[in-house]
Order: structure tokens, then sequence, then C-alpha cells
């Protein structure tokens, strides 16, 4: 087996282990779902090298391009999430006024079906009104590595203890070329 054919296998054998996004919930495929099962198919079943390498990037792109989809349908999702939000912390607050001007906590109860609202006492909290004035007994200090000042120190070729320099992976990039 040449190198070139083992780098295929190699690679075939990684795709077969990348599972398509599961679509068994979904009432129907969008183009995206099958463009990346069917790239990543491409991928595994290719017969030599140029093949693989060529289809394994063709379903990286695939799997881009459903992930920026998704992304946009999370964003849209967060949106809907944040007015519904709103309105939840509204009518709550609308429902805690109400039940406040009947006299307080353990004063009202209402009750619905399945649930039922009324008021607790609120908790006491320490409230920092200026900070300036808080002797030094009072602030936490958060002990870090100065990682700029080890990795300087380290390539200069200075040894620190419990430091090392380390090479990271090599970066695989992706272009578009101009059509």
């Amino acid at each position: 087996m040449t190198a070139a054919d083992q780098i295929a296998a190699d690679l075939r054998d990684a795709f077969r282990r990348i599972a398509a996004p599961d679509l068994k919930g979904s009432l129907a495929l969008t183009r995206a779902d099958v463009a990346v099962r069917d790239a990543i198919q491409g991928a595994y079943q290719a017969n030599d090298f140029a093949a693989g390498m060529s289809r394994a990037l063709a379903a990286i792109v695939a799997l881009d391009d459903a992930e920026a989809a998704a992304a946009a349908e999370v964003k849209a999702a967060q949106a809907r999430m944040a007015i519904v939000t709103e309105a939840s912390a509204k009518a709550r607050e609308a429902l805690r006024q109400a039940l406040d001007a009947c006299g307080g906590p353990g004063v009202a109860t209402v009750k619905s079906g399945h649930h039922k609202a009324y008021l607790k006492e609120g908790s006491t909290k320490a409230e920092i009104t200026d900070e300036d004035a808080l002797p030094d007994t009072y602030w936490r200090t958060k002990k870090e590595p100065a990682r700029d000042l080890i990795r300087a120190t380290l390539a200069q070729k200075k040894p620190v203890p419990g430091a090392a320099l380390v090479q990271s992976p090599a970066t695989l990039v992706i272009t578009a070329k101009d059509r």
C-alpha cells in the first residue's frame, strides 16, 4: 500500500466516524441536510487519494453551510425567546404588583387549574454603594498565570518552573476560489 493509499484509507475511516446531523426528527429534509449527508458519504466512499481529498473538502464546505444555516435558526429562535422572556417578565411583574397591592407577602394567593402564585418575603443582600470606601479586607484577589510574560520568558530560552512552550498543531485553512 502506497503512502497516498494509506492517507486515503485513513481519511475514509475518519469520515465514516463522522455522524451526519440526525434527520429522523425532521418533518422534511432540507437541501442542506441532504447535501451534508451526501457529502459525508461521498468522502468515505471515495476510491482514490484525489477523490478522497476533494470530497473531504466538499463535505467540510457543506458542513460549514449547514452550520451557518443552523446559526441563523438559533439567532431567530433567540430573538423569539427574547420577546417571550420580556413578555413573561412583564406579566410576572404585573401579577407581583397586584399581589403586593393586596397587602404584601402572605396576604393573597392566586390559583388556576394546576398553579398557584403568592408573594414571599424578599431576602437580604449586600449592596455596594461606594467601592472606594470599602476596606481591603472586603476585597478578593484573583490569582492567575501571566501567560504573556511566561511565553516571552520561555521564548528567550529562560526556564520557568511549571511551564513549557508547546507548538500548536497545523491549522487547516479553506478559502473560496474566485468563480
